[in-house]
Formats: structure tokens, C-alpha cells, sequence
């Protein structure tokens, strides 16, 4: 189970709304959607809310077809504040938000489907970078548990709330598959 991955010019995400009863899947390509799902928590977790909102930003600018610097400051302003009203406690979202908001600026000048792709790039690379670190966390934390271990997580700290295994179940898991 993935709990986000962008397919078919879509962002597929687990509304964790419905767990556990429920497996069910959204499908879209509406940024108002995506910020929706982190506002009413069907998205939840600090590293998936980050990269969700990445992906958001980058369906915001999906109809670019021509721009001025106003209007593309307007659209980035616009953007950064729909996913910043939903949760604005999330470190992981305003990273992505800044990393995305530079993106574009880094972009500006070019066509707008140089800017559209760049901004997909970047939040690929949010996702992967993620993957990447729980992965890390996994490798470093497994060392430092003992065969037979007990151990008490809270909050998300599996797959369900970031990119890739999680970040706490990362070492349990690599732990595991290490023993």
C-alpha cells in the first residue's frame, strides 16, 4: 500500500479517513482537492502532508498557458496560501511550499510548460528525498535495537504518514529483515 504516488498526470492518495475499515483511494488533479485532504486530515502525517502539498502546487500551475511576472506572483501567492491555511503547524509543508514557490521563481521567464515540468520534478524530488531519508533512518536506527526488542511508537510513524516505510517502522522493519 502506497499511501501517495503521482500516476497518470494524477495524484493517487489513501484517504486515511476510512481506515481502517476502508482501503479507499482519491484520484485527482485538482489542487483544491489535495488541500482539502490535508485540511480534513484524509492525508496525515508531517513528511505526506509536505509532499502532498508539492504535488498540489504543481496541479495549481497544470493550466499555465501564458503568464506576466504579476500574474505569476499572484498564482504562486494564491498556491502558497490555500496550503498553508491547512495546516499551519506542519514544518514538512512549508519546506515544500518554499522549495515549490522557488521553483517557479527559478523558472520565471521560461515557457510555461518548462515551469510545469520543472515544478512536477520538484516534487518527485520531495517524494524520492523522503523515501530516501526513511530508508536512512531505517539503516542508522536498526543497529541501535537489541535482538528481542519491545518497542512503543506514537503518533504516525509508518508508511501512512510519509514517502516511503515510515520513519519509526523503518527501523523496526530493517531491524527485522536484519535479525
Amino acid at each position: 500500500m502506497k499511501a501517495i504516488e503521482w500516476r497518470n498526470g494524477q495524484l493517487r492518495f489513501l484517504d486515511q479517513r476510512k481506515l481502517p475499515l476502508e482501503e479507499v483511494y482519491v484520484e485527482t488533479d485538482d489542487e483544491t482537492v489535495v488541500a482539502e485532504a490535508i485540511k480534513s486530515l484524509a492525508i496525515r502525517g508531517a513528511p505526506l502532508i509536505g509532499i502532498a502539498a508539492a504535488y498540489g502546487f504543481f496541479l495549481s500551475f497544470k493550466n499555465l498557458s501564458s503568464y506576466d511576472a504579476r500574474s505569476l506572483i499572484s498564482l504562486i501567492d494564491k498556491t502558497t496560501n490555500l496550503f498553508a491555511a491547512t495546516r499551519p503547524t506542519a514544518v514538512n509543508l512549508f519546506g515544500a511550499l518554499n522549495r515549490m514557490r522557488h521553483a517557479v521563481v527559478d523558472s520565471s521567464g521560461r515557457p510555461p510548460e518548462e515551469i510545469q515540468a520543472k515544478l512536477l520534478i520538484e516534487a518527485q524530488k520531495i517524494q524520492s528525498e523522503d523515501e530516501e531519508m526513511c530508508r536512512a533512518i531505517g539503516r542508522h536506527g536498526a543497529g541501535l535495537l537489541p535482538n528481542a526488542a519491545s518497542i512503543l511508537t506514537h503518533c504516525n510513524t509508518g508508511g501512512l504518514a510519509t514517502g516511503g516505510d515510515g520513519t519509526a517502522q523503518s527501523v523496526i522493519r530493517t531491524a527485522w529483515e536484519l535479525h
